[in-house]
């Protein structure tokens, strides 16, 4: 996976998409397209994979029951240790907290899952 740009980033994580080439572990949020209730956050080595297992319905029991397969945000890592460290950080934080991240990184995402996800 690549992501190239001629323009400079900014290296604050709470802004910038990380997903780069070398950077195979990921963390994303999912909610349930229809309402945005509710907010699940989940770690993975293959997102095209999981991407496909969440539009199948073959996520986790939590994910079905409550119709969470909209990714709205996404973050890489190079290594799955930071990737798990960061799931739970996230884990722990308030909804509103998660909802301040998802609407700073949301274009970037859709970018970013067009280019690399589902093409």
């Amino acid at each position: 996976m690549s992501h190239s740009s001629s323009r400079a980033k900014s290296r604050d994580p709470e802004t910038q998409p990380r997903a780069v080439k070398g950077q195979n572990y990921f963390v994303y949020n999912l909610t349930n397209a229809d309402r945005h209730t509710v907010l699940c956050v989940d770690v993975t080595n293959d997102l095209e994979r999981r991407a496909s297992d969440h539009l199948l319905g073959r996520g986790s029991a939590f994910e079905e029951q409550y119709n969470a397969n909209k990714l709205v945000y996404l973050e890489a890592f190079p290594d799955p240790q930071s990737a798990i460290a960061r799931e739970k950080q996230l884990k722990n934080w308030s909804r509103a907290k998660k909802d301040v991240l998802i609407v700073k990184k949301g274009t970037q995402v859709a970018r970013f899952v067009r280019r690399h996800v589902f093409t």
